[in-house]
């Protein structure tokens, strides 16, 4: 089992099964077929010492609760280091929504209105519908993917998501994380948008980076990197950020898919919360597919090896777009 900084408890919910999963909004079939077993709630892959899988990311999620909604609004992944370390942090703390790998955009606009997918802070929620099949994805037989309702305070979905997290290599030191997200839009056209720092694919590290005379995040960028103020940055294909834990150092690598739609813009902050964004719109009945690589390594890695991993990285075919589907979503200016 993984080392944790802290008890988290993991809510078994039941799995939705269609006729539940219909009053959400309308559901594809090939978005949501009915899950054959139960979720499986860890990200696996390899053995440890003592014969048992390794964990990578573990689901987090909840039963919506309009009664309590900041712990029920999210689904998001804890994410551990090869020796089982925590590296996430999950409810609470400073900008408790901000956890683990979490996905959400802050403008989310759809016939009209706007939907703050981020925050959550006005009855907009992302709900849990199960796991499906990681074959509607394209990913290995071993990826897990829950399959999402972005909900709008009325109660109608506005987006489906098919949230994938497979671990693609593996060493002692690092292993090789891949996180596909693929967003339908539903009833109408969506537009995914919002400032670098509250929209997007991002990683929050554990809350003890932002106490008072912690030991910041200390950030790696390509040479080119551009800096644009506010700790937003352009022309990067990767950023990694170095975590200086007590018990070890750990460095966590995330690479950009080639392939991914709109103009990049990454946010990096002191303490713990960085990753990128864009701008996409997806038309009425279609979806928008984004990839991430996240090499979560033990000790302090340098430039050269961040450049060596995200050149080989990126140009893993398992990330290249399925040929055989039609590449029909737009790719949004800014």
């Amino acid at each position: 089992m993984p080392r944790q900084c802290y008890y988290e408890p993991v809510l078994r919910t039941p799995l939705l099964v269609l006729s539940s999963l219909a009053v959400l909004g309308t559901v594809s079939a090939q978005d949501a077929p009915a899950p054959q077993k139960p979720a499986e709630l860890d990200v696996v892959y390899g053995q440890s010492t003592d014969g048992k899988l390794k964990v990578a990311a573990r689901l987090i999620q909840q039963k919506w609760d309009p009664s309590d909604p900041r712990p029920t609004c999210k689904v998001f992944h804890q994410v551990y280091a090869p020796d089982g370390t925590l590296l996430t942090k999950g409810l609470g703390g400073q900008f408790e929504h901000h956890r683990g790998l979490f996905v959400g955009w802050n403008r989310t606009l759809c016939n009209g209105k706007s939907f703050d997918f981020w925050h959550c802070n006005r009855g907009e929620r992302q709900t849990f519908g199960g796991t499906v099949s990681p074959s509607l994805l394209s990913m290995g037989k071993l990826a897990q993917v829950a399959f999402l309702h972005w909900v709008a305070p009325d109660g109608e979905a506005v987006i489906h998501e098919l949230r994938g997290l497979e671990v693609v290599a593996h060493e002692e030191q690092q292993y090789v994380l891949h996180m596909r997200v693929q967003c339908r839009a539903l009833a109408s056209d969506v537009q995914l948008t919002g400032d670098p720092q509250h929209a997007g694919q991002q990683f929050r590290a554990l809350q003890q980076f932002a106490e008072k005379g912690a030991k910041p995040v200390l950030y790696l960028r390509p040479p080119g990197a551009k800096k644009h103020g506010n700790d937003v940055w352009t022309k990067c294909d990767w950023i990694a950020g170095v975590l200086r834990l007590p018990v070890a150092t750990y460095t966590v690598l995330r690479i950009e898919s080639p392939h991914n739609p709109g103009k990049t813009r990454w946010s990096t902050r002191p303490y713990g919360r960085f990753g990128a964004t864009r701008t996409v719109k997806i038309p009425k009945g279609e979806a928008t597919r984004i990839d991430q690589i996240y090499v979560i390594a033990k000790g302090a890695r340098d430039g050269m090896w961040c450049a060596h991993q995200a050149a080989k990285w990126r140009e893993w075919q398992g990330m290249a777009p399925d040929k055989q589907k039609k590449r029909n979503v737009q790719k949004g200016g800014e």
